[in-house]
C-alpha cells in the first residue's frame, strides 16, 4: 500500500486547500492507500459534499489518526459508490470528525454518510457536527459494515431556512437506515438527542 503519514504524530500537518474537497479518492486507481496522522481542514474549501470523499470505485482506503473538520456545508466523510460502483473495504480508524454540515438551507449534513459495504469504523470520535454522527443510507445492499469502539457526542439535527441564526436541536448518534449484517458494538453515545436508530430497510 502507498502510505502518506505525519513525521511527528503529535503535530499533525494541516491541509487547507481551496476547491470542493480536502481529499477526494475517485475511480479504481484510488486503492490500497493509507493516510496517517494528518489534519484535513476544509475551512478554505467550498466542501459542498465532504471534507473527505471516497467514491467511483475507489477502495481499500485506510484513514487513521486523522482529523476531518470544518466542512462548510457537507459531510466530514462521504463514502458512496458513484457511477462506477464499489468503493468498498475502507477503514476509518482513530479519527476525529467534527464541525461539519452547517445547514445553509434545509437539513444539515452529517459527520459520516456511508452508502457502501464492508467498511470498518473503529475508535473514532464523531462530535459537534450539525447533523447526525453517522447516516448509513441509500437503499438495500449497504451490508457488512462494522462500527466499533467509537464515541458519538454533542450531535445535532437542525433544519434552517437561511434567515437569522439556526438553533441547535440535539440529533442522533447513528442511524442505520438500510443494509444487512452490519455490526455495531462497544460504542459510546452521550449528550445527543438519541443513540442508535435502525431503519426499516436494515434487514438484520
Amino acid at each position: 500500500a502507498t502510505t502518506i503519514m505525519a513525521d511527528d504524530p503529535a503535530n499533525k500537518p494541516i491541509l487547507r486547500p481551496t476547491g470542493d474537497y480536502v481529499v477526494h479518492f475517485s475511480n479504481t486507481s484510488g486503492a490500497y492507500i493509507i493516510l496517517d496522522g494528518l489534519d484535513f481542514d476544509a475551512i478554505n474549501a467550498s466542501a459542498n459534499l465532504a471534507v473527505i470523499k471516497i467514491t467511483e470505485g475507489a477502495h481499500h482506503i485506510r484513514i487513521k489518526n486523522c482529523i476531518a473538520r470544518n466542512s462548510n456545508s457537507g459531510h466530514g466523510l462521504l463514502i458512496s459508490p458513484g457511477g462506477a460502483g464499489g468503493s468498498n473495504f475502507n477503514e476509518i480508524i482513530n479519527c476525529d470528525i467534527f464541525g461539519n454540515g452547517f445547514p445553509h438551507s434545509g437539513s444539515p449534513e452529517h459527520g459520516m454518510y456511508i452508502s457502501t459495504t464492508n467498511n470498518l469504523f473503529d475508535g473514532n470520535r464523531i462530535y459537534d457536527n450539525w447533523g447526525w454522527g453517522v447516516h448509513q443510507f441509500s437503499g438495500p445492499g449497504i451490508d457488512d459494515n462494522i462500527y466499533r469502539n467509537n464515541k458519538f457526542f454533542m450531535l445535532n439535527f437542525t433544519s434552517y431556512d437561511g434567515s437569522g441564526e439556526p438553533g441547535r436541536v440535539k440529533g442522533d448518534g447513528m442511524i442505520l437506515s438500510s443494509g444487512s449484517r452490519n455490526l455495531v458494538y462497544n460504542n459510546l453515545f452521550y449528550d445527543n438527542g438519541g443513540g442508535l436508530k435502525v431503519g426499516n430497510d436494515n434487514a438484520n
